[in-house]
């Protein structure tokens, strides 16, 4: 048997899901023994008619050398072992494809059979080189050649033999004739017994006479070609043969039949609905005992099944090979060694190598020095098990012009090759991306870092000492100093240090910044950086603090060991100067607030007290007119007393804002009963119902405030006959308090702004300053509190008002 390949021989390492027709799938279903042998004459794999025909395992063949498998499993089972084994071991030697050859095989369940081997070395494609050796039992078919020749011969020699006894002995008739009914009827049981073994082989049988005329086709050949009648006297060539196929049939078929050589050849036959079967034919010419021609003899193989299986070997090379040239992934294979066998376009796209980047050319060499052992101890792990996945790995890889690429190279084995896949994803810009974003992290680290440290400090010096120990270990530099500006501007002066040897810090502790190279970052407000082969000694960095566009003062700092500061470090040093920058200039402005806001509070104390004795003096005045006075000017000297008490409420407001906002007073338990009733106490002519509580509250000793301020609104603007109520009621976790009147109210869209900070109420009659209700609000947020104002009757606003807030109630 001989199989023929067109092409080379796809991978068996494919996914079934995806491309079903696989090569050892189909050779599986083959009824002869095949052998895979690779270019290392190693046993990559043979079939289960291979096992079945030799009883040899799969599993003990493959890896085995060729000529070790040949002598160890073949030839102690060949009757001509000699012969065999010089022959074939020869051509494996050689590299040599060997035609077919017939030798006999003693199975392991006894007797003889025979088998035609044949062993064929591929010479194109990216599996050149490798061999493919085939055994067919053709036991039938000798069996049924050697039955027909002895028995076609022998029935010859029979008829010779009567037709002389005959003549020879006329007075035999008798016997003779029984003799011959009894050879006639042996004749016919051998003749049944080559017509049912014809007709029960699979193979078609054809015999033709030397002008090639049929004179007997088997009947699995008629039924297969769709005849019903004997097609015997037909001339075979044109009448089965397609027309394109004649002409080199019928020349085969001439030379065979003078030479009397068999041949072997593929070529299709016509059913007769015109339907082509394509055969493999083997044409043996059978000669009389004279030498004369007796008939040709044809037995033909259907090889529709071989060829669907090679044209799905073809089809699924090409499926591969589609998808190694057009897959995204930059890809090549390897031979074992690593040397590269072949390169898709999107490697040379991608990295800039010619397409044919072989010639010998070993995939360590498109890597750095120090990436290649890395690279090769991954290559060695790759297992050619298919249920181990590909290796992963990040390298750097260097393209066509020499420059380095991140790249994550993944690789797997093919299975029975040996050979390796290797496809390389660019990762370069990710890389960078992700270096960048580490940079970032460190930026943002060392910064948070800095802020936390500054934030425990409680003076700039300290924040400043902080800031340049922290900078040096983050940073791991080796020392540096801080600066700032004197008031005239021509110096600096060095106002924390660490690290610095005494003879530089010696002669910088105070710098004219007028001179070279400090001009630089103070005059012209641009950091310096100097590199070690500059100074000679250390790397170092001056970099200017400024506030708005002034140059306040300089951060310096040194390296020994590095030549320069890297950008990144430039940025992360550029960023520290602006936040001492930043540190130093809040320092600048809280000084300036302290000394305005003392400035503030001595002229708010000195007025105060100005006031409040002028009005101490105007209100004795004013009560001595009334008592003086009567009438109509008793009235004005009367108006004249409520200004200077609404005068005296004003700055006593502005003496309790003042005291909210300045000082820290503790939060702390606080008794609702002694604070209500001391401010009842001061409004003794005032009508206030209140009947007591035993409540406490968070508060401290500004809550009285709230209660004044609202009796005091509520007779402000109801007059003093106004009707004061005050209520308390305990909530879950609150007190909620209500100062209810009977005044004139206030419409609903004024109650949500009456305690905004100098809104009033809407009477014409009372003037106010619009800080009372505000000042309510101020202590009620304080004290963790809301405040709101609602109608006493709810849905009547004239009918008075009710102002209610909620305390947290002391545990």
């Amino acid at each position: 048997m001989i199989i023929k390949y067109g092409g080379e021989i796809p991978s068996m390492n494919d996914d079934p899901k995806e491309n079903p027709p696989k090569l050892p799938s189909l050779l599986e279903g083959l009824d002869f023994g095949v052998v895979l042998i690779d270019r290392d004459l190693k046993i990559l794999w043979l079939n289960h008619p291979m096992e079945r025909l030799f009883d040899v395992r799969k599993s003990d063949a493959q890896g085995l050398d060729a000529f070790t498998f040949v002598r160890q499993f073949i030839i102690p089972r060949i009757v001509d072992s000699g012969t065999f084994g010089e022959k074939v071991l020869g051509s494996i030697a050689s590299g040599t494809s060997l035609s077919t050859m017939e030798c006999q095989l003693i199975p392991t369940s006894g007797g003889v059979i025979w088998i035609e081997y044949s062993g064929q070395v591929i010479e194109q494609g990216p599996f050149k080189g490798m061999r493919i050796d085939v055994y067919q039992d053709i036991t039938l078919k000798i069996l049924l050649q050697r039955e027909l020749e002895r028995h076609l011969g022998h029935l010859g020699e029979v008829i010779e033999g009567r037709n002389a006894e005959l003549t020879k002995v006329s007075e035999r008739l008798r016997n003779e004739m029984v003799e011959r009914i009894r050879a006639e009827q042996e004749l016919l049981r051998e003749r049944d017994f080559r017509a049912s073994l014809i007709n029960s082989s699979p193979a078609f049988f054809v015999a033709l006479d030397g002008r090639g005329r049929i004179l007997m086709m088997n009947t699995p050949m008629l039924q297969s070609l769709g005849y019903k009648e004997p097609v015997t006297g037909m001339d075979f060539i044109s009448t089965f043969v397609p027309a394109e196929e004649q002409e080199r049939v019928r020349t085969s078929l001439e030379g065979s039949l003078e030479s009397g050589t068999p041949f072997v050849m593929e070529y299709a036959v016509l059913s007769s609905d015109g339907r082509r079967i394509p055969c493999e034919w083997h044409h043996r010419s059978i000669v009389k005992p004279d030498g004369t021609l007796d008939f040709h003899l044809a037995v033909g193989i259907d090889i529709r099944e071989r060829l669907t299986v090679e044209e799905a070997l073809r089809r699924s090379e090409a499926l591969y090979r589609t998808i190694f040239e057009n897959t995204l992934a930059a890809t090549v294979i390897l031979k074992r060694d690593g040397t590269i066998f072949r390169a898709n376009a999107e490697f040379g796209r991608v990295y800039g190598y010619e397409r044919d980047i072989g010639g010998g050319r070993r995939i360590q060499e498109l890597f750095p020095l120090e990436e290649r052992e890395r690279l090769v101890q991954l290559l060695n792990t790759v297992g050619t098990d298919k249920k181990e996945g590909p290796r992963y790995g990040e390298f750097r890889f260097l393209d066509a012009k020499g420059d380095q690429r991140d790249v994550i190279l993944s690789a797997a084995r093919i299975p029975d090759t040996g050979d390796l896949v290797v496809s390389l994803l660019d990762i370069t810009e990710r890389k960078s991306a992700e270096r960048t974003r580490e940079e970032y992290s460190r930026h943002l680290f060392i910064m948070n870092q800095l802020i936390s440290a500054i934030s425990t400090a409680d003076t700039l010096e300290e924040s400043l000492n902080l800031l340049l120990e922290k900078t040096l270990v983050l940073l791991g530099l080796d020392a540096g100093a801080v600066y700032l500006s004197e008031r005239h501007g021509t110096a600096a002066t060095m106002m924390t240090q660490r690290g610095m040897p005494d003879w530089l810090s010696g002669s910088m502790r105070r710098i004219s910044t007028s001179e070279i190279p400090y001009r630089i970052p103070f005059i012209e407000k641009r950091p310096l950086y100097l590199k070690k082969d500059v100074t000679g000694l250390f790397a170092a960095a001056l970099i200017p603090f400024l506030s708005k566009t002034e140059s306040i003062g300089a951060f310096y700092v040194i390296s020994g060991t590095r030549e320069r500061f890297t950008e990144h470090e430039r940025k992360i040093l550029e960023s520290i100067s602006s936040e001492i920058g930043s540190l130093i200039h809040r320092n600048m402005l809280q000084r300036e607030l302290e000394d305005l806001n003392s400035q503030a509070n001595l002229y708010l104390d000195i007025m105060v007290h100005d006031i409040n004795n002028a009005n101490t003096i105007s209100l004795m005045y004013a009560e001595l007119l009334m008592e003086e006075l009567e009438g109509e000017r008793r009235e004005l000297a009367k108006k004249l007393q409520a200004g200077i008490r609404r005068s005296i409420g004003i700055i006593e407001n502005v003496s309790t804002i003042r005291r909210i906002r300045e000082g820290e007073r503790r939060l702390g338990r606080q008794r609702l009963d002694p604070v209500i009733r001391g401010v009842i106490d001061a409004f003794p002519d005032a009508k206030i119902a209140y009947a007591g509580t035993d409540a406490q509250v968070i508060a401290d000793d500004l809550l009285g405030e709230i209660f004044a301020n609202l009796i005091s609104n509520s007779l402000k603007f109801g007059g003093p006959d106004t009707e004061i109520a005050i209520s308390i009621r305990e909530l879950d976790g609150d007190v909620e308090v209500s100062v209810e009147d009977n005044g004139p109210g206030i419409p609903d869209d004024l109650k949500k702004i009456v305690f905004r900070r100098f809104e009033r109420g809407v009477s014409d009659r009372v003037k106010g300053s619009g800080l009372g209700l505000y000042i309510c609000s101020m202590l009620v947020d304080r004290y963790g509190g809301k405040i709101w104002a609602e109608d006493r009757i709810s849905g009547s606003s004239e009918q008075g008002l009710a102002i209610r807030f909620r305390l947290k109630k002391a545990v």
